[in-house]
């Protein structure tokens, strides 16, 4: 039996569902990671982190929410420049603090 959402995106962000969209996705629904961000302590190559913490998100709902037969979309982004990392939180302060 088709259901109408088999995709849930794991973000609250308004851009990557204007991403999907773009893509022409449509038969999503949205769910906020149940995973803090903010207590992920560990140090991790740019490459690998941004990749764990996607595991992470799209787990906290798999589990937390009991999903079985859906996918599961989730991302997380980390600006690498001149050798600094910037990831979402360091960045909203560099933006509070200008």
């Amino acid at each position: 039996m088709y259901k109408k959402n088999k995709i849930i995106l794991a973000s609250s962000s308004k851009q990557r569902q204007v991403l999907l969209e773009q893509l022409g996705i449509n038969n999503f629904k949205t769910m906020s990671p149940l995973f803090d961000e903010d207590n992920f302590k560990v140090k991790l190559p740019i490459t690998k982190k941004v990749i764990e913490l996607s595991y992470l998100k799209a787990n906290s709902i798999k589990t937390n929410c009991k999903i079985n037969d859906e996918i599961i979309i989730s991302a997380d982004t980390e600006v690498f420049r001149c050798g600094k990392v910037f990831s979402k939180c360091f960045s909203k302060l560099i933006f509070v603090a200008t």
